[in-house]
């Protein structure tokens, strides 16, 4: 097991660990020079502390999801674990601003799939089928800010969900009397292409795109590097 690399990776004491996993610290050197086998729960402990899969804690895989942020990665590799700390700091800071996301992908799928059972049984009430809908939502939108790696230049969910409504695909897959209700509720706002769930922030059809002439103002170097790193994303997400 990968306890001990895990945790030099992450300057812990090994006194301190096995205080937080309410395990002596004679077990947990046990359990890292493989002399005893910890039990199923302290395994989901140990797993859930570092956030990887038990895969990776065993040495079956190289790879791990963040359970959070949901970006695949190697701890091994130290440009993996700074790729990973920078967009987890953005992942963080966007929770904070737009609440709950759902950004791992079994997640989202699940929810997804979960809620629109729900918003196809017309033996549902109404509020619940909004509701269900609602969470489709915030997956699509929590898809579109990843993909735009946490921009602070991406839409509000409030916006998001009224350039959505302003699609004919989503008035077409959506019952009339859902579709309306969000209307009343939304409105309406270009802003993402029909049939795209993508916002893309330095789209120039965009309502919040960074243009030069806004303001006589000229993009800093910092903005250009961004701007260069998103294009590159986005051409190579659309391969």
């Amino acid at each position: 097991m990968r306890i001990k690399e895990l945790r030099e990776l992450n300057n812990i004491q090994q006194k301190e660990l096995a205080s937080i996993l309410e395990i002596s610290p004679n077990a947990l050197s046990q359990y890292e020079n493989n002399k005893r086998e910890p039990s199923i729960d302290t395994v989901s402990k140990i797993a859930d502390f570092f956030n990887v899969s038990v895969d990776f804690l065993y040495g079956t895989s190289d790879i791990t999801t963040c359970k959070k942020c949901g970006l695949t990665y190697c701890p091994l590799i130290p440009q993996d674990r700074i790729v990973h700390a920078q967009l987890h700091s953005s992942w963080e800071a966007a929770t904070k601003k737009y609440g709950t996301l759902y950004s791992n992908t079994v997640e989202n799928e699940r929810l997804k799939a979960e809620n629109r059972s729900i918003v196809c049984d017309p033996s549902q009430s109404l509020e619940d089928r909004y509701n269900a809908q609602k969470i489709i939502f915030k997956c699509l939108f929590s898809r579109s800010l990843d993909a735009s790696n946490y921009s602070e230049r991406h839409v509000d969910f409030n916006t998001y969900i009224a350039m959505l409504l302003n699609q004919e695909s989503t008035k077409k897959h959506l019952p009339p009397e859902l579709y309306n209700k969000f209307v009343e509720d939304y409105g309406t706002q270009p802003g993402i292409p029909n049939g795209e769930t993508y916002f893309y922030p330095y789209n120039d059809n965009s309502p919040v795109t960074i243009a030069a002439h806004f303001d006589g103002d000229e993009y800093t170097e910092e903005e250009l590097d961004e701007i260069r790193q998103f294009a590159e994303f986005v051409k190579n997400k659309r391969k």
